[in-house]
């Protein structure tokens, strides 16, 4: 038997890998399915696979990202290129055979060539990726809002009406409006990433095959007081029958998102006052979502899930410390192991100050403050978890006394991270 081993496809190769990775996940590909795959997530620079007499049985794709990172105090977020991984599969016929680790360790040969800093996935089975490097770096909370009494308390610090107004749009203007908005809002939190044209299109174009059976993607745009959009949401109305005469109705929100607190809050305003929606279904919003606390009865609202979101490996530690602002001015010698290093233990010095960060190889004489794995580092990255929580965990070994302390301050962030792009 011949030796399955990755390698890049071309383009023409692109409806066999589009075919694959439906199959891996559980679908059968249509033309319209190919199609939508070969122009949003195939990547003839990055695409790899694996063939067995003739057929495509694995695949592997990258999109890059420009990928928004913590900052320091008062200083604009700093942004990284990021390798984006995704369509991974392997199809039933050849589990068990080591052809994810193969493609692992072809993509990591890739980003390590193109000299890419990070690389980010969303996970189907949050197991896998750990073994490769990738920390659990993003959560989102899945909310529900019950409509009825959902009126908001006294915002005194708020300005609850600016001048302006709402305005349902359809897709065609939504074209024009809705991605400008999320260039300009997606820089403010740590997490989030840019969408590219073929991803805006896919998303504008909501076929009905990725409805589910609930209804088309509308859209809702705030303007300010010249006309200019500084806000939209995105929702669907779903119905469903309970019993022989009552109709529930619902409205998933999709996107929200806003350049101003006062913007936000007349967007979730809009949302909970839609007429004869009971409630409102919110699959993934940030962890620190202000909305409970603008309700008068906070009870209102419930967090139904707390989710995995965005997985980050560091593909060039000094790099990828460097790339990032920190909460903190400190040094902090940093020991890396375990799985997804190239070159197992690995010892950086990272300085910290206003101005951002800089990483250089610990020296031999510099005492270790930190003892953690590559899939860790990740994790803390992009703030999303303290370093003393995973060290209260058991995944973090403090070697020197105050180190924790002082990389808590260093990598928080203001902001929860967050990623309301899935890929």
């Amino acid at each position: 038997m011949s030796e399955l081993k990755p390698r890049r496809l071309a383009r023409d190769e692109g409806p066999a890998f589009a075919k694959t990775v439906e199959l891996c996940f559980g679908t059968v590909a249509t033309q319209d399915t190919i199609a939508a795959t070969v122009a949003q997530e195939f990547d003839e620079d990055w695409a790899i696979g694996v063939y067995d007499s003739g057929d495509l049985v694995a695949t592997a794709g990258v999109t890059p990202f420009d990928l928004a990172l913590p900052a320091a105090p008062g200083s604009p977020l700093p942004s990284v290129r990021a390798a984006g991984v995704t369509c991974v599969g392997v199809l039933p016929t050849h589990r068990r055979r080591g052809l994810l680790t193969k493609m692992m360790g072809f993509q990591y040969a890739q980003f390590r060539e193109r000299e890419m800093a990070l690389a980010i996935l969303t996970a189907s089975e949050s197991s896998i990726y750990g073994r490769f490097g990738y920390g659990l770096a993003t959560t989102h909370a899945s909310l529900e809002v019950a409509t009825k009494r959902s009126g908001f308390r006294e915002l005194p610090h708020l300005e609850a009406e600016p001048a302006g107004k709402m305005r349902v749009i359809g897709k065609e203007e939504a074209a024009k409006v809705v991605p400008g908005v999320h260039a300009e809002a997606r820089r403010s939190r740590p997490g989030e990433v840019d969408r590219g044209e073929a991803r805006w299109a896919g998303m504008l174009e909501d076929p009905e095959r990725d409805r589910h059976g609930d209804g088309a993607r509308m859209f809702v745009v705030h303007e300010d007081a010249s006309g200019s959009p500084d806000g939209y949401a995105s929702f669907r109305h779903v119905w469903s029958r309970e019993g022989a005469w009552k109709v529930r109705h619902a409205a998933i929100v999709e996107d929200l998102y806003a350049l101003s607190p006062a913007v936000h809050a007349n967007l979730w305003r809009f949302l909970l006052d839609i007429d004869l929606v009971e409630e409102l279904s919110v699959p993934d919003r940030p962890m620190d979502e202000p909305l409970r606390w603008m309700l008068a009865d906070p009870r209102q609202l419930r967090t139904v899930a707390a989710r995995d979101m965005l997985w980050a490996k560091l593909v060039d530690v000094r790099a990828a410390l460097g790339a990032r602002g920190y909460g903190a001015e400190t040094q902090l010698v940093i020991e890396v192991n375990g799985p997804g290093t190239s070159e197992g233990a690995e010892r950086y010095c990272l300085e910290t100050g206003p101005g951002g960060g800089s990483c250089r190889r610990a020296r031999s004489g510099e005492r270790t403050d930190l003892v953690l794995g590559l899939a860790d580092l990740g994790a803390i990255y992009l703030g999303g978890c303290k370093p003393s929580v995973l060290a209260c965990a058991g995944r973090l070994h403090e070697g020197r006394p105050g180190a924790l302390v002082r990389a808590d301050a260093a990598f928080s962030s203001p902001l929860a991270p967050y990623c309301g792009t899935h890929f």
